[in-house]
């Protein structure tokens, strides 16, 4: 059930701390019940979205801790997007003024070769730490040594664009952008799950998360 009353005009971080306190819940006790990090949820109760790990997490953390609160999701959503509009709408200034024709395009060339080199020497980096570097993988949620009392559990996390996600050897999707998100079962107690990713011609990195399943 949702609470009936409406969403008051403030932003979306008082209304999620107002609505915890309210039920005199500290964040420990939301990153149980909620699945997410204690410093993703401090972020959503600080407005600071920038923060987070990209715009599809943050809704779904939005939606799950609204839901948690028993706030209405679809209303904190929706002034979410209308905030987050307003705040991506900025101008572009202009940066270029010619003075002079002829120095004009000599700086025009100019500026034309530095950026094709830089674009050259970022191409071979970026080459050369995908062959010798391990696979870029984070573990959003949950945390370590989570203690639950859910038996199903969404891992979350990003990794890189393209590579093997495994949760405990299983091969996942990744969603988009590198993000990858699944569902698993707990067994009561405690619970190992490893989640590793693997690029090609990358070293394999690995992450263990801990849970406690409580009956």
């Amino acid at each position: 059930m949702f609470l009936s009353k409406s969403i008051p005009q403030s932003t979306i971080g008082g209304i999620l701390k107002e609505a915890r306190q309210s039920h005199k819940w500290t964040l420990k006790d939301a990153e149980k019940k909620t699945g997410i990090a204690k410093k993703y949820l401090e972020y959503l109760e600080a407005d600071d979205f920038y923060k987070l790990p990209g715009s599809t997490y943050t809704k779904g953390f939005l939606e799950r801790y609204a839901e948690f609160l028993k706030l209405n999701p679809s209303k904190i959503i929706e002034k979410w997007r209308k905030e987050f509009s307003q705040s991506s709408n900025t101008e572009i200034p202009s940066i270029l003024g010619i003075k002079n024709r002829s120095q004009g395009i000599f700086n025009i060339k100019t500026y034309f070769i530095g950026i094709v080199t830089l674009l050259i020497f970022l191409y071979v980096g970026f080459s050369i730490k995908r062959v010798l570097f391990t696979s870029d993988l984070e573990v959003l949620s949950p945390s370590q040594d989570l203690v639950t009392t859910e038996s199903y559990l969404i891992i979350a996390g990003r990794a890189d664009l393209g590579a093997d996600v495994f949760i405990n050897d299983q091969p996942i999707e990744q969603i988009n952008d590198g993000n990858f998100e699944q569902e698993i079962k707990l067994l009561p107690g405690l619970n190992t799950i490893k989640v590793s990713a693997k690029k090609k011609h990358s070293q394999e990195k690995i992450i263990f998360r801990q849970i406690i399943l409580q009956e």
